[in-house]
């Protein structure tokens, strides 16, 4: 996809930009309403605008059976990519995480730690009979992907919250406006970004070309906020490398993809910047003779976007509106709520607490009985263990439950992605 894509970019009658947006903008999600990270973000993202799906909403195939749909004829799947950890000890046998929870940092130090890449398949929503089978489901996801409205009479296009961050000095560096720079840049040394006025930006005599160089002005911010990202005080990315070498090459891809992937985030479209675009054939290469590229280029993207994402959001939030990364339930009911993390720890004292998180919410430690936690440890049926660990969850955090359930009905639960 993305070698094709680039191809398509190179052709002089190109006007797009990295086929990203769907619909009114937004991360993919799965059906629970939780956000995809690392690679999976961008992919889901162009894979979606190439099938021309309207969401970038995603099941697998047992979420789709336990919602009593199926899955279309004819369809195919979509791999999603994660990392799940593998420990070992000293003698390399492998250890359980409930093992773990138990060690002394000691004994947790003679563990090796082994990242292991798993596949899910996913299916789009589309590509499923969910809208016959759960219509008010299906129209409720319609909804919070709706698309946006406007005029191109209206002139450039606006953007209130990148406006916001700007004028209020929001971002992690600050970002200046210069009516006598002729182009965008960050300078790494002083930790800065200049931008041209958005005026500089206006061009074509139509309507149309008018709101679209408004939408370009934002895009280069986004470029350039992406690659502040890397200071060493943030993400610790950036390489000494000169104009058109690889380190270069390949930092300059990172800041277009995430620029791309916010804008469309957002709901507006980002052309590819002149300082990228001479860069195709190098990107195009790399990935034709080292696919694994992709796989050290994307994971970065999405922590960048992960960022600019996050302060869009709290702005968002500040507005009364719904976050970006906004974690949603979308009606599923709570037998299928996605705990994480859990665990129960033994106290200093001999008292047994559980943990546990909900996507990126720490739900936090609470007590629990001797037996709750003797029964959870002699349970070795994963099934068996999940199903035990999902109900005492539910009954110990429901406090927690209710409040994030609110939340999220009101639209103001931040989510990291």
């Amino acid at each position: 996809m993305m070698v094709d894509c680039m191809e398509k970019m190179k052709s002089q009658t190109w006007q797009r930009g990295w086929l990203l947006p769907v619909q009114g903008g937004g991360v993919p999600i799965n059906i629970s309403g939780r956000a995809y990270s690392g690679l999976n973000p961008f992919m889901l993202l162009m894979y979606s605008a190439i099938k021309g799906y309207k969401v970038p909403v995603f099941m697998t195939f047992n979420q789709v059976q336990k919602l009593d749909s199926h899955v279309l004829k004819g369809e195919k799947s979509f791999p999603v990519l994660y990392f799940q950890p593998l420990y070992k000890d000293e003698f390399g046998n492998k250890v359980d995480i409930e093992d773990i929870n138990k060690m002394s940092e000691e004994e947790k130090s003679r563990l090796t730690y082994i990242p292991l890449v798993k596949v899910n398949n996913v299916f789009n929503i589309e590509q499923t009979n969910l809208a016959e089978t759960k219509p008010d489901l299906y129209a409720k996801i319609m909804d919070r992907f709706k698309p946006q409205q406007f005029s191109v009479t209206e002139g450039m296009y606006e953007n209130d919250k990148l406006d916001a961050l700007v004028a209020n000095n929001l971002w992690v560096c600050p970002i200046k406006a210069d009516k006598t720079s002729a182009q965008a840049y960050y300078h790494p040394g002083d930790d800065y970004i200049v931008v041209p006025e958005k005026a500089q930006f206006r061009k074509g005599e139509s309507s149309v070309d008018t709101y679209i160089s408004g939408q370009e002005y934002y895009g280069t911010m986004l470029h350039e906020m992406a690659h502040s990202t890397g200071h060493p005080s943030r993400l610790n990315r950036l390489e000494n490398g000169h104009f058109g070498s690889p380190k270069y090459a390949r930092e300059e891809l990172i800041a277009e993809l995430t620029s791309a992937f916010v804008a469309s985030a957002l709901g507006f479209d980002t052309r590819l910047s002149s300082n990228s675009a001479c860069y195709l054939n190098s990107w195009i290469d790399a990935l034709k003779e080292e696919p694994r590229f992709i796989m050290s280029v994307l994971p970065a993207v999405g922590k960048a976007s992960d960022m600019i994402i996050a302060h869009i959001d709290s702005i968002k939030i500040g507005m009364g509106e719904r976050p970006t990364a906004a974690f949603d339930f979308l009606s599923l009911p709570m037998d299928n709520v996605p705990f994480k993390n859990v665990g129960i720890v033994r106290g200093s004292t001999g008292e047994f607490n559980l943990r546990a998180s909900i996507g990126d919410t720490h739900l936090g430690m609470k007590p629990v009985s001797e037996t709750e936690a003797r029964i959870y440890a002699s349970l070795k049926d994963p099934e068996e263990k999940r199903l035990y660990q999902s109900e005492l969850c539910k009954k110990v955090f429901a406090p927690e439950l209710e409040r994030l359930n609110t939340t999220v009905n009101k639209q103001t639960c931040h989510m990291a992605v």
